[in-house]
């Protein structure tokens, strides 16, 4: 049984996962997550090789960066954050750093003001449940 928790701030991706029984490995990256055509090439000629690519509602994401990476592009830092299309990119991000192809248990956080609305908690509910496809570049 793989169980992934995962915390999606305005700052910080925080991920704690791991299989039943074993130690849970845990991750830190940055929030940053826009379209990749926010992001310009490398001097080598090299574009995003380091960058995870992540797919929010047929469009690329790069996420998990830090969010002075991206031209051009505001972060999200409002109430309905968890709408947003940056905060699916980062949860696609936590699936794809976490390494596993399945998890039964996922654990994530919201803010008080957001647990206690019924509405917005089966909204989060719906959006982490189901198949999610992400790719790393370069990999």
């Amino acid at each position: 049984m793989n169980t992934l928790g995962i915390d999606i701030g305005y700052s910080n991706l925080k991920l704690a996962y791991g299989a039943k029984g074993g130690t849970p490995r845990t991750l830190l990256r940055p929030a940053g997550a826009a379209p990749v055509d926010r992001f310009g090439s490398r001097f080598d000629g090299k574009a995003h090789e380091d960058f995870l690519h992540v797919q929010v509602d047929g469009q690329e994401f790069v996420a998990g960066v830090s969010p002075d990476r991206a031209e051009m592009w505001s972060r999200s830092l409002h109430a309905d954050y968890p709408a947003s299309a940056s905060y699916k990119a980062l949860f696609h991000a936590g699936l794809l750093l976490s390494e596993m192809d399945r998890i039964d248990v996922l654990v994530t956080g919201l803010p008080v003001s957001q647990y206690l609305d019924e509405t917005r908690k089966q909204a989060i509910a719906d959006q982490m449940r189901g198949t999610i496809r992400s790719r790393r570049s370069g990999r």
